[in-house]
């Protein structure tokens, strides 16, 4: 049963968010072509701009789903005092979520440098804000009850129509050359919509949920810490189309957004298939810590593997993909050779500590350190800052990276000695020969690059580079790993007993 559950979180998110990353592609087409570059580095920077008011959920959510590890499946007292703590909280935060966006949307358009309208900026910000709030209020506790209990296919099952609606009127509001604003109000309406299909599965699922009884606000006790380390994480996502935004202006901010699009949704299938999965971590760490190092270094070894194979081909395929894309669109220069080289490295950079930041949440050592998370922060910022007045969007990148080589050099070394108890050497030697195999395809990607005419044509150079750069990564990683060696001998064993 167990099992059963772990593949369909996994097969799930790779079937639906494939595609919600087409349909996404599409939708992003259109505004391009429709709205101009102008307008989608708007989108773009007010998207980010959303992901740093996040942060006053953030904490609160992952308290919540930490908080619920701990808690037996059979004590359901527990778990529901921490389901109402968690919903006192999100809806002490929807109102001041509230007050910034109504600040916001009235600034924002004053700050950036644009001829679209101020009400049109205004009523995108507003709408838009107005969506996330009934998140708050009304579904946040939800999903992190589904995503600890290993239900997490069912938040994805609603993302994927949510996003799939979404992005249909999307299309059809570009279609019909309406106002930029209408594309909020039509997130209003689907949220609505999510917000009443999940509140009617809890009454199923745990309808405990819905009884009145005060809230034990203490039991979500770092969540403060928890909001800490969030900001680290938002800044990385968050921070560069709106530095881009206000010193390179919207265009430059539409050129990362193009580059981003891929990238970001590639981000979100490899999130969900770790939020679909990362309750094994938790559990085993919290209930059977003898068994968890090797279930650890098993599953950092699965993950490091799987993400540079998806960001390794994604790397080779994004000049030829930013071509197609913006091909007719003349306000702005796409292609930028070094560009992907930066933002696929960013993205290798932050997958090699996703694990080992996952065990400092659930192992509550947030709280001890915050301080490097906050050293982290700023020395991404000031980078960005400084570097971004000499080389534009270059310089955004690279503050992100040199803040992510210190801080995933951090984790690493943090996770293993303080808390797991083992030397690093493992992991170390692992991230290196996956980078040192990386460097060896950025220099021969003008021979393995395809020139392509058509995104069929680029589908299927996909296929065939996908197979060569899978192959290249599975046999080197299971000649290194023995935590993979004995996995492939476990699956392989079941399956022939299945024969």
């Amino acid at each position: 049963m167990k099992e059963s559950r772990l593949i369909h979180n996994i097969i799930t998110p790779l079937l639906t968010h494939g595609l919600l990353l087409i349909v996404s592609i599409m939708a992003s087409k259109l505004v391009l072509a429709e709205y101009g570059s102008e307008t989608n580095g708007l989108i773009s920077s007010v998207n980010q701009i959303f992901g740093y008011l996040a942060l006053l959920e953030a904490g609160i959510g992952t308290a919540t789903t930490q908080a619920l590890y701990t808690a037996s499946n059979r004590d359901k007292e527990k778990t529901q005092d921490i389901l109402l703590a968690s919903q006192y909280y999100f809806r002490s935060s929807a109102r001041v979520y509230f007050l910034c966006v109504v600040a916001i949307s009235f600034a924002w358009p004053l700050l950036v440098n644009a001829e679209i309208p101020y009400w049109s900026i205004w009523g995108m910000i507003f709408f838009q804000g107005v969506a996330s709030v009934i998140s708050f209020c009304y579904t946040s506790t939800i999903t992190c009850y589904l995503s600890a209990v290993g239900s997490h296919y069912v938040n994805n099952n609603v993302h994927f129509c949510s996003q799939m609606v979404t992005y249909l009127l999307k299309i059809l509001i570009s279609l019909s050359n309406l106002d930029i604003t209408c594309i909020s109000l039509g997130l209003v309406a689907v949220n609505v919509g999510k917000c009443v299909f999940l509140r009617c599965y809890m009454k199923n699922a745990f309808p405990d949920f819905f009884v009145k009884k005060k809230a034990d606000k203490s039991l979500l006790r770092q969540r403060n810490s928890f909001l800490v380390h969030e900001i680290s994480g938002i800044i990385f996502y968050s921070t560069d189309t709106i530095v881009i935004s206000v010193f390179c202006g919207l265009t430059e901010a539409s050129i990362y957004a193009v580059y981003s699009l891929v990238l970001s949704a590639l981000r979100n299938i490899i999130g969900q298939v770790f939020s679909g999965t990362k309750y094994v971590l938790g559990n085993t760490f919290n209930q059977n810590r003898d068994d968890y190092n090797l279930v650890h270094d098993t599953y950092s070894d699965v993950y490091l593997c799987m993400s540079f194979i998806v960001y390794t081909v994604a790397f080779l395929l994004l000049i030829p993909f930013v071509s197609l894309y913006t091909k007719g669109i003349s306000d702005a220069e796409y292609v930028h050779p070094v560009l992907p080289v930066l933002f696929v490295l960013i993205e290798l950079l932050s997958a090699s500590r996703i694990v080992d930041a996952e065990v400092i949440r659930f192992s509550y050592h947030a709280q001890k350190t915050i301080g490097r998370t906050v050293t982290e922060a700023v020395l991404n910022l000031t980078v960005s800052l400084i570097c971004v007045q000499f080389i534009g969007i270059y310089g955004v990148l690279l503050g992100t990276i040199v803040a992510l080589g210190y801080r995933s050099n951090d984790i690493v070394l943090y996770t293993n000695h303080r808390i797991l108890k083992q030397s690093a050497k493992k992991e170390y030697a692992r991230c290196l020969v996956n980078f040192a195999v990386f460097a060896v395809f950025v220099w021969q990607a003008e021979w393995i690059r395809p020139e392509v005419e058509s995104f069929p044509e680029l589908f299927c150079s996909a296929i065939v580079i996908f197979v060569g750069v899978t192959l290249t990564y599975l046999v080197i990683n299971v000649l290194i790993s023995g935590e993979l060696r004995m996995l492939l001998r476990k699956v392989m064993g079941k399956t022939t007993e299945t024969l």
